[in-house]
């Protein structure tokens, strides 16, 4: 181990970012009686190797400096803009990770902003909705829901993201993610019993309820209520989560 120690020194000495990374690993990690553990070379190691322009330094470098929000947004985005593939896909969903869960905004406009989190993860669920067993769906989900609290009250027609919310849900369910069960259940619930058009309840009604095909969210009285949300903004609400 010592020998090959030594090696990967010399070829990270050269610039070979592969070396500088698999360094970085050791440092971090510890080898007994090889490599003392130390944080400092480490880092030092994977910005090296960053800087020359490998994103999976990039990517470490952002998920192990989440306390320093613009640092591991800086090697985030410098990611985002390096890698492809899965890499990339790292990427976009780290940085919606990070403006998602990320402090409120200080005086120079920098910190949480769901906008930015659906942007990131959007490309993420966007090329594969199966990415990460489902993980990247739900939290698009839930960025949609927390814009929509913060811009416009959710049940608005034309504006209402719900329906949108709970497409991403379920795609996130049937690609592994079991926690989003519970989530679907809950969210479809809030409108289980009662007309979205008129607000009358099954319990006051002797009519069987009509189903949205299409979203499969929103009941209706009756099919001149249906149409009448329809016409209101539901038609946008429900053709987006097809978007």
């Amino acid at each position: 181990m010592k020998k090959a120690f030594e090696h990967y020194k010399l070829s990270a000495e050269q610039g070979h970012p592969p070396a500088l990374c698999y360094l970085a690993r050791l440092y971090k990690e510890g080898v007994p009686g090889v490599v003392k553990r130390s944080s400092a070379k480490a880092n030092t190691h994977l910005k090296q190797a960053a800087d020359l322009g490998d994103s999976g330094a990039m990517i470490n470098l952002a998920a192990t400096g989440r306390d320093d929000t613009k640092t591991a947004v800086k090697y985030a985005t410098l990611a985002h803009h390096y890698a492809t593939g899965k890499t990339a896909n790292n990427a976009n969903l780290l940085l919606g990770d990070i403006f998602q869960k990320a402090k409120p905004q200080d005086e120079n406009g920098f910190g949480k902003s769901n906008n930015l989190a659906m942007h990131y993860i959007g490309f993420v669920v966007k090329s594969d909705p199966t990415a990460f067993n489902g993980v990247a769906a739900s939290q698009y989900s839930r960025a949609l829901m927390e814009q929509a609290e913060d811009l416009y009250p959710m049940h608005m027609s034309g504006l209402n993201v719900i329906p949108r919310s709970i497409y991403w849900m379920r795609k996130s369910l049937a690609a592994g993610n079991l926690d989003a069960k519970g989530v679907i259940s809950r969210m479809e619930s809030m409108e289980t019993g009662k007309c979205s058009a008129c607000g009358m309840t099954e319990e006051e009604s002797d009519k069987k309820f009509l189903r949205c095909g299409r979203c499969k969210i929103y009941w209706y009285c009756s099919k001149k209520c249906q149409l009448a949300s329809w016409e209101a903004g539901h038609k946008v609400d429900c053709k987006s989560t097809f978007c």
